[in-house]
């Protein structure tokens, strides 16, 4: 899942600590302080854009986003450069970590709002762009041709590179006070959107039925701490496009799989994770098959 997406998020409003201003306020968005206008009411659902997103220029069109002078050269609007870049800043000594807009700014472009509910993140709205990660014109976006990197670009990090790793501060709102917390590797890679997955609700079923629909059903998996399998609620969807090189595993009974060579499965005599594309032939694959 991209990370460069703005969220869906409300906003709760603090007075500025300089008694000097009566015009900013201060706000708290996703464990992010953002400054304000005085007039948000505290609650108030928005669209918070992270640092280091290009908000679309059809959104800051339709919203007055950009600064703009009158014939006298005197500032007429708008309060972001030309690149729309959210980038951070200083207002009367308060730090603000973004910019957060009301939820009725997407109406500009259309679309029923009411359908985006708190904690969802968006990067386009009815069919129109809303914002992207910020490049400079000297930091393009670069090429996926490994081989085209200078020298100096290629890097050796001590864990590896998780380009769109969520912040977990975003979420804080998620977690209660007692919650058992699993922290494990990033998991990459796909299945092909014609594999069958049992659930609960409807039996075996396409994944790809299970994608576009996107209702709330649970999935036969195995708890691998107390090695049993049970049916555990989907909590989200995401779709990755071509994302990695397709393999087909050919199992014992003759089913077959296919899948990216970067997604990990586990195998049972190792009790490891292993991707696929580094399996060999004879290992035994943690397999569900409930008919």
């Amino acid at each position: 899942m991209s990370t460069h997406k703005a969220i869906v998020s409300r906003i709760k409003i603090s007075a500025h600590p300089n008694p000097e201003v009566h015009s900013l306020a201060v706000g708290l968005v996703c464990n992010e302080t953002v400054i304000c206008g005085i007039n948000i009411p505290d609650g108030t659902l928005g669209i918070y854009f992270p640092c280091e997103l290009q908000i679309s220029q059809e959104f800051a069109q339709a919203n007055d986003l950009v600064k703009r002078k009158d014939a006298q050269g005197k500032p007429a609007g708008g309060m972001f450069d030309i690149n729309r870049r959210v980038r951070l800043q200083t207002f009367k000594g308060v730090r603000s970590n973004g910019f957060w807009v009301s939820l009725e700014s997407l109406s500009k472009l259309g679309g029923d709002i009411s359908t985006l509910k708190e904690g969802d993140m968006i990067d386009e709205w009815n069919k129109k762009p809303l914002c992207n990660k910020y490049f400079s014109r000297r930091n393009p976006p670069k090429s996926s041709n490994k081989g085209a990197l200078r020298k100096s670009e290629r890097y050796t990090y001590l864990f590896p590179e998780h380009k769109d790793t969520e912040q977990f501060k975003h979420h804080l709102k998620n977690f209660n006070e007692g919650d058992e917390i699993i922290i494990s590797l990033k998991v990459h890679g796909c299945v092909h959107e014609d594999t069958l997955v049992t659930t609960l609700e409807d039996g075996i079923i396409k994944i790809k039925d299970l994608f576009d629909n996107k209702t709330k059903k649970h999935i036969l998996c195995r708890d691998l701490t107390n090695e049993v399998d049970i049916f555990s609620e989907i909590d989200n969807y995401y779709l990755l496009k071509n994302h990695g090189e397709w393999y087909e595993i050919e199992l014992e009974n003759g089913q077959k799989l296919k899948i990216t060579g970067n997604n990990p499965v586990w195998l049972s005599d190792e009790m490891i994770y292993k991707r696929v594309d580094e399996l060999s032939v004879g290992e035994n694959i943690q397999f569900l098959d409930e008919q």
